[in-house]
């Protein structure tokens, strides 16, 4: 039997995170994604692992959260994150 590792236990997002994804109308899943991203600095593959979808799916997922932040990159994404999170202490 080939079982696989388990994933590793997924962190609870702090709430100024979780209110910068929801006011740019990214989903729960894209929430999700956009945590492991900023949050704990994942890439796509280690990301795929956690939540158990393919690199494809991940990928279409970030692009998705790219374009609701009218960024670019992962880079930007992180950069205006950090800026907002900045605005709000």
């Amino acid at each position: 039997m080939n079982k696989q590792p388990a994933a590793a236990p997924f962190k609870a997002i702090s709430p100024p995170l979780q209110e910068i994804f929801q006011e740019h109308g990214l989903t729960e899943r894209e929430i999700e994604v956009a945590h492991l991203l900023v949050g704990e600095g994942l890439d796509n593959k280690e990301i795929s692992e956690r939540i158990f979808r393919t690199i494809i799916t991940v990928k279409t997922h970030a692009s998705q959260i790219y374009r609701k932040f009218a960024v670019r990159t992962r880079a930007e994404l992180m950069a205006l994150v950090v800026r907002k999170l900045c605005t709000l202490i």
